[in-house]
């Protein structure tokens, strides 16, 4: 039929072919052709090949690097604890049920807080976020409080060592942080 050569095309063959008639189709794949065969002739073929191997060079290295992220993350997460912290708060209570008051309103306060037990001299509270839970003691009396780790759970706890991830540390503050609020806010209602 019609041949491309070199991205020219060849009237002779064109003239010469099988059927003299010239429809609006032929003439539509004629003109397809001409142009795959310029197309071709403007992108030589080492070209392409030079384009597929950057290409693959690019992937190998993002490969590698998201298997180096995949395997390296863990261990710098794992390796960050701090030292566990035991929380001492003084405060100048008229009796010791003031402080108790305010460590429960204060446990109301705080985002994910829940008091377990209340008794005369110690509060046995509970965080719970997602997978991460801490129970912790606090015991206080007229001159302040006391809060200690009891137990928590996904927190890589390590008892040796009293290390802990860094996240107790700023969620017991928050309760801290409550509980001093709630304690000076009744304070200041009753003087």
């Amino acid at each position: 039929m019609w041949k491309v050569e070199s991205g020219k095309w060849n009237e002779r063959q064109r003239h010469n072919g099988n059927s003299g008639c010239h429809s609006a189709e032929t003439e539509f794949l004629a003109e397809s052709m001409k142009i795959a065969g310029v197309a071709r002739s403007i992108i030589p073929h080492s070209t392409f090949n030079f384009a597929v191997k950057k290409r693959r060079f690019k992937m190998k290295k993002l490969l590698a690097v998201l298997v180096l992220l995949v395997f390296a993350v863990p261990f710098v997460f794992a390796a960050r604890l701090v030292s566990l912290e035991t929380f001492n708060i003084k405060l100048d209570a008229k009796n010791a049920d003031a402080v108790g008051t305010a460590i429960v309103e204060g446990c109301k306060a705080a985002r994910k807080w829940t008091v377990n037990k209340k008794t005369a001299t110690e509060v046995i509270a509970t965080f719970s976020d997602r997978q991460f839970v801490i129970v912790v003691s606090i015991t206080y009396n007229k001159e302040g409080y006391t809060i200690t780790h009891k137990s928590s759970e996904n927190l890589n706890y390590d008892a040796k060592k009293k290390q802990i991830h860094p996240s107790y540390s700023r969620w017991v503050g928050n309760l801290s942080t409550a509980i001093q609020n709630k304690f000076y806010t009744a304070q200041s209602y009753v003087e």
